[in-house]
């Protein structure tokens, strides 16, 4: 046996390759469909943009999401 070659199997040897390659495979697909959706979606994005520079966000009127909440668990005031 050739020195510093450990007898391994074909198994092991591709067992190695996954564990050490995959997790940055898996990585560099989530980066590219991360870029190729905002690219598919940029022209709603920059609508949804202008809209909210125009009109602000919904939940901006409210003072964000928690005074939403107290806003809509208030009992209506009849006047």
């Amino acid at each position: 046996m050739l020195e510093g070659i450990q007898d391994t199997s074909n198994r092991d040897v591709q067992d190695h390759i996954l564990k050490r390659d995959v997790p940055f495979l898996l990585e560099d697909l989530e980066k590219r469909e991360a870029n190729r959706w905002v690219e598919e979606n940029r022209t709603a994005i920059k609508s949804y943009s202008e809209f909210v520079d125009q009109h602000e966000c919904f939940g901006d009127v409210f003072g964000g999401f928690d005074g939403l909440v107290q806003c809509l668990s208030q009992p209506e005031q009849n006047q």
